[in-house]
């Protein structure tokens, strides 16, 4: 069966994002110095969809049941009344599905690096930095498309999440004689969600630890330097203002 008398299945999509960031960056006259910088963000995306012209496969199988949906055109009625019957039991059963999610974040970061050692031969800087995230995400659709009882739908269950996360991280730059540098970083992630999909309540934590060591070693340092014989030279145009 084709519900094509009332005419063709059409989605309209609407998004709306906002995204709100600031921070502030400083400097401390501590030792070698220590360089500063905190950040924060809030974001949020909304999401609704209208899928037009689906068919609710509840109220075509009543019509079915009760003998009143002729799609062969067993009575032998004309073309025209039979697309006109057909039109009408359609107009029944014709379902506007709705969709809508919502996603937002919350996030502070904040680092810190300085200089911890320097001389003649040897440089070591130093960095360390954490991350606080926090989002929540809902997915909503109208409850006959949710069943999956709708024609030209997908369905999908409601879902209620939420995610916390914390980072850390250390990272050190270590120059060498010889144009020799040496990178290590040390990062640590957890993450702890839970939410309601569906009719069951699920949860879970995790965390990781991701060492890093890098060696970089550039035996020719080339410096481009200008012939000494440029000159530079200014030239004046008029200007004429009419």
């Amino acid at each position: 069966m084709r519900s094509a008398q009332i005419g063709e299945r059409d989605t309209r999509t609407e998004i709306s994002n906002i995204d709100f960031f600031g921070g502030l960056v400083g400097f401390v006259d501590v030792g070698n110095g220590i360089d500063w910088e905190v950040n924060a963000q809030l974001s949020r995306s909304k999401t609704n969809s209208f899928n037009y012209n689906l068919v609710n496969d509840d109220i075509v199988q009543t019509l079915v049941d009760s003998g009143e949906y002729d799609i062969f055109n067993t009575s032998g009625m004309s073309n025209t009344a039979w697309d006109a019957m057909m039109a009408g039991f359609y107009g029944k059963a014709a379902h506007t599905g709705l969709y809508s999610a919502e996603y937002e974040s919350e996030q502070i970061d904040a680092v810190v690096s300085t200089l911890l050692f320097e001389n003649d031969l040897v440089t070591i800087a130093g960095v360390v930095g954490a991350e606080f995230e926090t989002v929540d995400f809902t997915q909503q659709s109208d409850p006959q498309s949710a069943s999956g009882r709708v024609s030209g739908g997908s369905g999908g269950d409601d879902v209620f999440a939420s995610r916390d996360r914390t980072s850390m991280y250390a990272e050190l730059q270590i120059a060498l004689p010889g144009n020799i540098d040496i990178n290590t970083a040390l990062r640590f992630d957890e993450y702890d969600q839970s939410g309601d999909v569906g009719a069951n309540f699920v949860s879970g934590k995790f965390d990781n630890v991701a060492p890093q060591i890098g060696v970089a070693w550039r035996p020719l340092v080339m410096m481009l330097k200008p012939p000494t014989n440029w000159r530079l030279i200014t030239v004046t145009l008029p200007l004429k203002v009419s």
